[in-house]
């Protein structure tokens, strides 16, 4: 009987120490794995940096340590270096890669999101300019806070206006409220709306008004709801019957548009609020 309680003792310590040590195991495997694929940042094979940087990129900060991250912003220049010579000049030397994905084949360029993903989580302000030039989207974002706010939208105002919604969607992100990342709030927050306002209303791409005013609605605070009554009543942007893009210009004499897909949008947000 005694030998019995003792077994049933020793069965009930490790029932409780069991899933600690197991814990601690994968913990510790865990960050192995992360220093294995660091290493690997540094091989001379595309193919190993490429599969290194996506396991990277789905880890999350705390897991890879800030130093680590904020030393991969070296890698991250540099890579860069590399792929706009590449890019320009294929004679470049840039590790053994298969021609169909280099420099522009979609694996190679989701590389490059994978970078500037992994980057954009330390935060570091060194990375912003090569975020910005490869990967306006929230994605790369998500550790950056106020101080990244001016810099971006300098750097928005020099893009060329087909790539201008890509901007207006980490400009969404930063008005949306959510439990993790930057939310824009105070002056910045009405400095981001004004200049979406403006793109909203006076960008002479209907794309981008529409991209701009998709932007904006995520915003609920109350002063939205006169900027939208506006692009709901005037907005010029429409659809000629059989046609796939927004036009601004007048419809010849006699046709109708077949749609206002700005107005429309802006009309669903007042809707939505009870603001008809």
């Amino acid at each position: 009987m005694k030998i019995c309680k003792i077994a049933i003792a020793v069965i009930f310590c490790l029932y409780l120490v069991l899933p600690s040590y197991s814990q601690e195991t994968s913990l510790s495997q865990q960050a192995a794995k992360i220093k294995e694929n660091y290493l690997k940042l540094k091989s001379p094979d595309i193919k190993e940096r490429m599969r290194a940087v996506e396991y990277l990129s789905h880890v999350s900060t705390n897991e890879i340590g800030i130093n680590m991250i904020d030393e991969f912003i070296d890698f991250f220049a540099e890579e860069s270096a590399r792929i706009k010579a590449a890019q320009k000049a294929e004679n470049i030397s840039f590790g053994t890669i298969p021609k169909t994905l280099f420099p522009d084949g979609e694996e190679f360029l989701t590389y490059k999101g994978n970078l500037c993903i992994l980057a954009g989580k330390s935060g570091n302000l060194r990375a912003l300019p090569l975020l910005i030039e490869y990967y306006a989207h929230p994605d790369a974002y998500v550790g950056f806070g106020e101080d990244a706010v001016q810099p971006f939208l300098e750097a928005m105002k020099k893009s060329d206006p087909s790539h201008e919604f890509l901007f207006y969607l980490v400009l969404k992100y930063w008005l949306s409220n959510k439990n993790e990342g930057y939310n824009a709030s105070g002056a910045t927050r009405k400095t981001i709306k004004d200049v979406l306002i403006e793109k909203a209303l006076y960008n002479k791409d209907p794309d981008n008004r529409f991209s701009a005013v998709r932007a904006l609605i995520v915003a609920n605070d109350e002063d939205m709801v006169p900027v939208l009554r506006e692009i709901a009543e005037n907005d010029p942007g429409h659809y000629e019957e059989g046609k796939k893009e927004i036009i601004d210009k007048a419809l010849p004499a006699g046709e109708k548009a077949s749609r206002y897909p700005i107005r429309e949008l802006a009309k669903a947000e007042l809707e939505k609020r009870g603001k008809k």
